[in-house]
């Protein structure tokens, strides 16, 4: 029976040794989302669902960015060639982007103006509802777009 602690004890040990440790560092970060300039303009914003005014509603709004490297021109075509499980021979065009060494990082005061000029565009002076959500090397910014 000592033998069969032993053994049962050996293995965990031998389990638990065998897998790193991950350590990660903390990450910790703040600041303020600046919806002044948009106010000044005469476009509402706010996060709430609800406000005390009538409004239209126009529709959902959306803006969307991943961190990245920049596209440096049109897509070209690339001819693909592959062989089919027949035997024929097939010939195909993807098109593929030619990426550049310039890294352009998240910038939520660009998604802003981007959902700005897509609301007014669309006719709307105001968005309610508004939520910035953040992931790993990325962002979304909704909400619905509405005429005071």
């Amino acid at each position: 029976m000592k033998k069969l602690h032993v053994l049962i004890a050996a293995a965990a040990l031998l389990m638990s040794s065998c897998s790193p440790i991950i350590r990660t560092p903390e990450e910790f970060s703040s600041g303020i989302t600046d919806y002044s300039t948009f106010a000044k303009k005469g476009f509402f914003i706010t996060e709430s669902n609800s406000v005390n005014f009538d409004y239209q509603p126009i529709g959902s709004v959306y803006v969307k960015q991943q961190a990245g490297y920049e596209v440096l021109s049109n897509t070209t075509k690339q001819k693909v060639y592959s062989d089919d499980v027949i035997g024929g021979k097939s010939t195909e065009d993807f098109n593929t982007l030619k990426i550049g060494s310039k890294f352009i990082p998240l910038d939520i005061n660009r998604g802003l103006k981007e959902i700005h000029f897509q609301s007014e565009k669309s006719g709307a002076n105001g968005i309610i509802n508004l939520k910035i959500t953040h992931w790993n090397g990325g962002y979304s910014i909704t909400g619905m777009a509405i005429k005071k």
